[in-house]
């Protein structure tokens, strides 16, 4: 099976195609650059095996980026599909909360979910500094971090 590569970006005469199942893969990416390079048209081929892709520059008065996408598309080398929707840090981030919460739920019977165990740990840490004399520092803003967990409803 071909490993899937996309365009992330097209200019005219430039376009750069990743496949980041073969990251690191030196042979492949030197087989793959000579290939590209036999495209008429195409004058520059520059492989990353690190970063997974490859840079192409071609003449785009001969020859056309959908004539270019239909050559790589024949590759094979890849199959060429449409590039993943990224997603923020954040968005990356809620997802793998959402996958910890729900597990913690299941571990758990339904008692705790992050916020129980992010209020737990406030408070405990605020305890931990007030023994340590950080009353008005430390203590007051893991206190008030536990107090809005609680006011929170997502």
């Amino acid at each position: 099976m071909k490993p899937s590569a996309y365009f992330t970006h097209t200019t005219p005469g430039r376009c750069r195609v990743k496949i980041p199942d073969k990251r690191h893969d030196i042979d492949f990416f030197k087989l793959l650059q000579t290939d590209i390079a036999g495209i008429q048209g195409v004058t520059q081929v520059a492989a990353n095996p690190v970063s997974a892709s490859v840079l192409v520059l071609y003449d785009n008065r001969s020859l056309a980026l959908n004539d270019l996408q239909s050559q790589l598309q024949g590759s094979r080398y890849f199959e060429l599909s449409k590039a993943p929707e990224s997603m923020t840090v954040w968005q990356h981030a809620s997802r793998h909360l959402e996958f910890f919460d729900e597990k913690l739920k299941q571990g758990s019977a339904g008692h705790l979910d992050y916020r129980s165990v992010l209020f737990i740990l406030f408070i405990f840490l605020a305890i931990k500094q007030v023994q340590k004399g950080a009353v008005l520092g430390a203590a007051s803003t893991l206190f008030w971090s536990a107090l809005q967990l609680l006011e929170k409803k997502n």
